[in-house]
């Protein structure tokens, strides 16, 4: 063991500087705010919205977006304005400019969008209704104007034929707009409104979208194409708000679509401005002269038939139009037994098909329930006898394997009888084409028809949204539409929830005391932390 004690050579330890907490704190504030800018800057930039709801309540639906991607919109040399002239203290502002603002971020350059509060803009609020010629300006509402720009004097030469533009001078913008391209869509019919049990009226529902997409629509076309009704054959009557009719006729309005009837007995032919004739319900049989009025419009280019049937009714001459397309009226009804009692409410699914079913396109699978009295339609698909004459029928709904046809309807306790009644497959829907349906260049020149065999379903209390997508749909491939098939908006429906005194004081205290004291508890951890 050496005498002299070891040298130490280990070096001192080095004493480590601290930062300040203040500068620490300084540049984690001036960081903070730099990815806080950085973070607004690009989702400026990259902007991305994402519905989180269970059935993309806030997403617009396939057949908006279609519609603002259309040749209609995209085609246009003139942007559509979308003025919104609501509130700002109003309960539905928000919701409103969101769905506005959704517009145009789908149709892009193709729209312009104005947002003008009438109660304090009320300077902006007198122009716009000087410029519509509206003095409604203490309502909430919306203005779709899609007017073309004047022509200017180059143009109108042109389009004349004639030599100099002295001769055709340009004309002036009128101070008022015109009311073809315009449409006013007040706030109000956006809602929907129902009594509660206490007999006080609450808001349920939004149509915001579907309404507003009515509107360009509308204000893009301009005039509305004319279905004519039948209405000397048929049974349904305009007898109110809540009618047949109405129902049918406001479905047609909002696809700029005007349902005129029209009196076979009155006319000739068929005027040639008819998009379509609709024959719903019929209740009286053709003659031989109506016949063949029906009959030379039919062979026209283009021609559009919608045939709703009652199945109380079977007339005779129609009948026979329909067999001759491939299309027959069973006399039987669509029934089943549940707990030993006649069930004739049939759920119903949309089929799937070929090419051709482009009215299904985005409703194959899905189902629906038919309410009321249904008949099933015997439809001849790939029949020779039709394929010759260039006619294909194609079933589009069929009924549940539940149900049968029953030809005694009549009695009250109905069963299945094989050798008599009606087996499964069960149509209540198809759609006939004349003509070449599958060439591109001429598929827009065949004649069109669609026969259901239900008509309850026109009933206000026994309608379902597919079933208003459905005839939406069916007017659209009628009317050579065919880019906006697609499934339509579905209303945003709010909903009560009841809560009992003792619940609400549970919320209460979680809302009041328990998450501030998460939030205080974690804060005190953290310093705690620090400090060590």
């Amino acid at each position: 063991m050496s005498g002299t004690d070891s040298k130490n050579t280990d070096p001192k330890p080095r004493r480590r500087s601290r930062i300040p907490y203040g500068i620490l704190s300084a540049i984690q504030l001036v960081l903070a705010g730099f990815i806080v800018l950085a973070a607004n800057y690009l989702s400026s930039a990259n902007h991305k919205t994402r519905d989180l709801t269970k059935h993309g309540d806030f997403t617009l639906s396939s057949l908006t977006t279609n519609l603002l991607t259309s040749d209609l919109i995209s085609e246009r040399e003139d942007p559509i304005k979308v003025t919104m002239m609501v509130s700002k203290s109003s309960l539905h502002y928000a919701r409103l400019r969101k769905l506005t603002e959704e517009y145009k971020r789908v149709a892009g350059d193709m729209m312009e969008i104005e947002f003008v509060d009438p109660v304090r803009d009320t300077d902006r609020a007198q122009e716009i209704s000087d410029a519509y010629n509206s003095y409604i300006i203490f309502e909430d509402f919306f203005i779709v104007d899609a007017t073309p720009k004047p022509k200017t004097a180059e143009e109108t030469a042109e389009s004349s034929d004639e030599t100099t533009a002295e001769t055709s001078p340009a004309k002036a913008e009128p101070k008022t707009k015109p009311k073809n391209h315009v449409r006013f869509v007040p706030v109000k019919e956006m809602l929907v409104f129902r009594n509660d049990p206490d007999g006080q009226r609450r808001r349920i529902a939004y149509r915001d979208e579907d309404l507003l997409s009515a509107a360009i629509l509308a204000a893009a076309e301009g005039t509305p194409r004319l279905i004519y009704f039948l209405s000397d054959k048929s049974q349904l009557k305009n007898s109110g708000a809540n009618s047949p009719w109405t129902v049918l006729s406001e479905n047609l309005r909002r696809q700029n679509v005007t349902l005129q009837p029209i009196k076979l007995s009155n006319i000739e032919s068929i005027p040639d401005d008819a998009e379509g004739l609709a024959l719903v319900a019929p209740e009286y049989d053709l003659d031989e002269r109506e016949m063949d009025i029906l009959l030379e419009y039919w062979e026209r280019p283009r021609a559009a038939l919608m045939v709703i049937l009652n199945p109380a009714y079977r007339p005779r001459n129609l009948q026979s139009f329909l067999r001759q397309h491939g299309v027959r009226m069973r006399n039987d009804r669509i029934i089943t037994l549940r707990n030993d009692r006649r069930v004739s409410d049939v759920p119903v699914t949309f089929t799937y098909g070929a090419q051709t079913n482009q009215i299904n396109t985005d409703l194959q699978g899905e189902s629906t329930t038919f309410e009321g009295s249904s008949a099933s339609l015997e439809v001849e698909e790939n029949a020779a006898r039709l394929l010759n004459r260039r006619i294909l029928p194609i079933p589009l709904i069929e009924a549940s394997t539940r149900f049968w046809g029953e030809t005694r309807y009549q009695e009250e306790s109905p069963t299945f009888d094989p050798t008599e009644d009606t087996k499964h497959p069960l149509y209540l829907a198809a759609a006939v084409t004349r003509g070449n349906a599958t060439g591109e260049e001429e598929t827009h020149e065949t004649s069109r028809m669609v026969v259901i065999s239900n008509t309850d379903f026109l009933h206000p209390n026994n309608q379902y949204r597919a079933q208003i997508d459905f005839i939406t749909n069916s007017t659209h491939w009628l009317i050579n539409r065919e880019d906006l098939i697609e499934v339509g908006p579905q209303p945003i429906q709010k909903f009560k929830l009841n809560l009992v005194p003792e619940q609400v004081s549970f919320v209460n205290r979680i809302n009041l005391f328990i998450i501030p004291g998460l939030f205080l508890l974690a804060a005190l951890v953290v310093a705690n932390a620090r400090r060590v």
